[in-house]
Order: C-alpha cells, then sequence, then structure tokens
C-alpha cells in the first residue's frame, strides 16, 4: 500500500457536525491524479450505502462493510415483527459484529426518524474513526476520508426546517382533501 502525502495533505479536515468543504467529485478528481490506478479503483468502489455484493478488495472497507451490513440486519430484526415480516428473508450475508445490536435497539427506540438516524451516523463516523487510527497517509486513510465525506455530504441534505414545512403541507394538502370528500358525498 503506497504513501500519499500530498494527496491528504492537502485535504480539508473532516468534522462530524461541519459541513464537508469538499464535493465528492473534487476528492475523486484529486484522488484520481494522484493515487496508482489500482489504489483508485479500491477508493472509488467504496459506497457509504450503495455497495455491491462483490468481495471489496480493501481490508478497512470490508471491515466497514461487514459493520453496517450487521447494522442492517439488527434493525431488519427489530422492524419486521412490527411490519408482519419475516426478518430471514432481508438479512445480508456479513461478519456477525454483535455490539451493534445495542445500537439498533437505541435508534429503532428513538423519538423520530431523524433523531435515530443522526443516531447510526454518529455511530458510523465513530466506527470510521476507529477504523482510521494509526493511519495518516496511506490507502486505508483515503479510503476512511471517503466514507466521511459521504456521510457528511448525505447528513448536509437532512434539512429539519424543510422537512417540518413539507410535512405540514403535506397533513394540510390531505387534510383538505378529506373535508372536500366528506363535504362532497356527507360522510
Amino acid at each position: 500500500m503506497g504513501n500519499y502525502y500530498f494527496v491528504t495533505a492537502s485535504l480539508p479536515m473532516l468534522q462530524y457536525d461541519k459541513p464537508a468543504g469538499i464535493t465528492r467529485g473534487y476528492f475523486l478528481e484529486l484522488c484520481g491524479a494522484h493515487l496508482k490506478p489500482a489504489d483508485f479503483e479500491q477508493l472509488a468502489e467504496a459506497e457509504l450505502f450503495g455497495y455491491t455484493a462483490q468481495t471489496p478488495r480493501s481490508a478497512v472497507y470490508t471491515a466497514y462493510r461487514d459493520w453496517e451490513t450487521e447494522l442492517r440486519n439488527e434493525l431488519v430484526k427489530l422492524r419486521a415483527p412490527r411490519l408482519g415480516r419475516d426478518a430471514e428473508s432481508f438479512l445480508k450475508q456479513g461478519e456477525v459484529v454483535l455490539a451493534e445490536r445495542a445500537l439498533a435497539r437505541r435508534a429503532f427506540d428513538e423519538a423520530s426518524p431523524l433523531q435515530a438516524e443522526e443516531l447510526l451516523n454518529k455511530a458510523r463516523w465513530q466506527y470510521l474513526e476507529e477504523l482510521e487510527f494509526g493511519h495518516y497517509f496511506d490507502l486505508h486513510k483515503l479510503i476512511v476520508y471517503y466514507l466521511k465525506l459521504q456521510l457528511l455530504l448525505r447528513r448536509s441534505l437532512f434539512k429539519t426546517e424543510q422537512g417540518r414545512e413539507t410535512f405540514t403541507a403535506i397533513e394540510q394538502r390531505v387534510f383538505e382533501e378529506l373535508k372536500a370528500g366528506v363535504e362532497a358525498y356527507g360522510t
């Protein structure tokens, strides 16, 4: 695994509660210009959520993917009974990471989906920090950076106030349609 001093030193520091300060496109363009082609392929396949069934070539991405798979499996096991579904048909294969059962339970018990997602995102960030420990200028560091960047960019899409306004507008529209139906049919 090569060292990439220039690339890692030129990247802005990522912090969980701050905007990324870099776009995904710029990051990939920068890495594409400075990484060995085989290393860049490993980096580019590191998707936070949309990964394929193929076995990743990167050990750090494999570790993240197994962790994420187990977390999602635990969430499936909690959600399926509530929906009257069989969880087994939705479970994905992966290494068992038993510690994620408690995290899944805490997220499942959160009052709102946004709070649950925030809890899960903080746990993802923490796990990525653990994977990053001891790596400073290598491909391992860049893969973790890329996963963190994707997490921050995804988080930036969650706009609480805008979501609340949209929900209120939909709720009002449904109420008005129901009221119009009752008035039209007298029921």
